[in-house]
């Protein structure tokens, strides 16, 4: 039995490790990495912050692009898992330079799946990084 408990224990105790590093994603934009995680896990409904960090093929941060976040909600799932239409929610906004990278405040509306477009332009080049997340 105390094995048992043991082995219950150790299963909870890996998928919480493993469900905080989902809280970090990682894509490619062009040339560069896009790093994005959000300050709590999970996000939540509400104002959340994004923290955003950029390198460039040699592994170098940046911090000297301009980088604005889209975040919407372009459709939602019904309980049969069909593909419901509805009305575009989403914003855009500005994100600001943070050591080692750059923040976003976003505030979602709404439980549902997010498309997180991180827009970066540098040197007269616009590359864009996609991020989803469900709440």
């Amino acid at each position: 039995m105390k094995r048992f408990m043991v082995l219950i224990l150790a299963v909870v105790l890996m998928a919480g490790v493993a469900y905080a590093q989902d809280n970090v994603t990682t894509k490619k934009a062009g040339d560069y990495t896009v790093t994005a995680n959000f300050d709590k896990t999970p996000p939540t409904v509400g104002e959340n912050t994004l923290l955003i960090t950029i390198k460039d093929p040699v592994g170098k941060a940046i911090t000297d692009a301009t980088v604005k976040v889209n975040y919407y909600m372009s459709e939602k799932e019904s309980a049969t898992r069909k593909s419901v239409e509805m009305p575009y929610m989403g914003t855009t906004t500005a994100a600001t330079v943070t050591a080692p990278g750059y923040t976003a405040k976003l505030n979602f509306a709404m439980p549902g799946r997010w498309v997180i477009a991180v827009r970066i332009t540098r040197d007269g080049k616009e590359q864009t990084a996609d991020f989803y997340i469900n709440l």
